[in-house]
C-alpha cells in the first residue's frame, strides 16, 4: 500500500498508513522480563557480565541489580552465564522473572541485617 511504513522493534510492530500509527505486539515473539542480581565479588569478571547485560539491552535497577526483556527461558539464561563465568571464584547470581527467583550460580548467603531487629524486652515492672 502507497504510504505504509512498518518497523519491528523489541517484539512489537508498527505500522503507519499517514499520520495513523498501529502498534501489535508480534506473534510468538512472547518476552519474558526478567531482573538479575549478581554478586562477583573483588575477583569477579565484571567486564564479560556487563558485556553480555549489554548484548540484552539490560537497565540498571540499583547496586548490582538489572533487568532486561527476553524470549530466552530460565535454563537458556543460566546455561549462558555458566558458560560465561567462572564458578571456581564463585560468582552469585539470582534471577527472578515472574515465575519467582533463583539462583542460578552460587547460594544465599546470611544476611547482612541480621539481629537488627529489635526485640521488646519487658521494662522491668513485674505486673
Amino acid at each position: 500500500m502507497k504510504g505504509q511504513q512498518t518497523l519491528s522493534w523489541y517484539g512489537f510492530k508498527a505500522s503507519s498508513i499517514g499520520s495513523m500509527i498501529q502498534l501489535r505486539i508480534l506473534e510468538g515473539e512472547k518476552m519474558t522480563r526478567y531482573w538479575v542480581a549478581f554478586d562477583l565479588g573483588l575477583q569477579g569478571d565484571y567486564d564479560s557480565l556487563y558485556g553480555w547485560l549489554d548484548q540484552q539491552r539490560a537497565v540498571e535497577c540499583g547496586d548490582s541489580v538489572a533487568t532486561f526483556k527476553s524470549k530466552k527461558t530460565r535454563d537458556q539464561i543460566a546455561a549462558e552465564l555458566k558458560l560465561l563465568l567462572d564458578e571456581n571464584k564463585k560468582p552469585r547470581i539470582y534471577l527472578v522473572s515472574k515465575s519467582g527467583g533463583k539462583f542460578l550460580m552460587g547460594k544465599r548467603k546470611r544476611s547482612p541485617w541480621t539481629g537488627y531487629a529489635e526485640v521488646a524486652v519487658g521494662g522491668g515492672e513485674d505486673v
